[in-house]
């Protein structure tokens, strides 16, 4: 039986590997002539604000891998991501579980087909706990609220096995979890290749693969309807 402190608690791990993964929204695509080994932090942030008004639409795959220090248990994950302006929002994890979230921006459900059980919650309180959500779409302003609440800083490139990289790291200024993130961009393609979020003993990594930029989607792929016997759950 599912009472609401189960959920709570399923909701509460699946959002330590979401947060993460929603703010990777905000670097998909920065535009090819950046010079991203000279940027400054600025020069960054404007081609960031930039490049959201180029992008009506994206999609991708991810792999994901959940650790802390306190263990040497890995978590992995997998799945693919679509997303469509305004609001339109489809996450598919194909692995180690199946689970769907998915939004058109009035009401966020997120399903579990193995326990044949849907979660709806309001869009408006699921961005505010959600305040990762994509800074490339400029929902709520969110990217704003990444520069504001963020100190960030630009590290040297690196050339590993002849690819140059650059990397981005953000420090939260107020945070006393110490959250803190380290992007790696490839810097031909300028685009975002990993992110490495850090939350206490956790650190989550979540790689992007297969990016394409304004695919051609429609308001229904966002679409769903919970199966007639599943047990739907409205969360406040």
């Amino acid at each position: 039986m599912w009472t609401k402190k189960k959920i709570r608690v399923r909701l509460s791990f699946m959002k330590a590997l979401t947060i993460p993964f929603f703010f990777l929204f905000s670097f998909c695509a920065i535009p090819q002539n950046c010079a991203c080994a000279v940027l400054t932090v600025k020069e960054l942030q404007d081609k960031m604000e930039e490049s959201s008004r180029s992008i009506e639409s994206a999609q991708f795959k991810f792999i994901q891998e959940m650790k802390s220090s306190l263990s040497d248990e890995i978590k992995e994950s997998s799945g693919t991501v679509i997303f469509k302006k305004p609001k339109f929002l489809k996450i598919e994890q194909r692995s180690p579980e199946h689970q769907i979230i998915v939004t058109s921006g009035k009401t966020v459900f997120i399903y579990t087909p193995r326990f044949n059980q849907v979660i709806k919650k309001d869009w408006n309180e699921w961005m505010e706990a959600n305040f990762f959500f994509p800074g490339i779409t400029q929902i709520s302003g969110s990217l704003e609220k990444l520069k504001k609440d963020y100190d960030w800083s630009l590290e040297n490139h690196s050339n590993a096995l002849f690819k140059k990289e650059v990397r981005v790291r953000l420090k939260n200024k107020e945070s006393k979890e110490g959250t803190e993130m380290l992007l790696t961009l490839d810097e031909k393609e300028t685009i975002l290749k990993k992110m490495e979020f850090f939350l206490n003993t956790f650190k989550v990594t979540t790689t992007l693969q297969e990016f394409e930029k304004n695919p051609n989607l429609k308001e229904k792929d966002f679409e769903f309807k919970p199966p007639k016997d599943a047990a739907v759950f409205q969360m406040d």
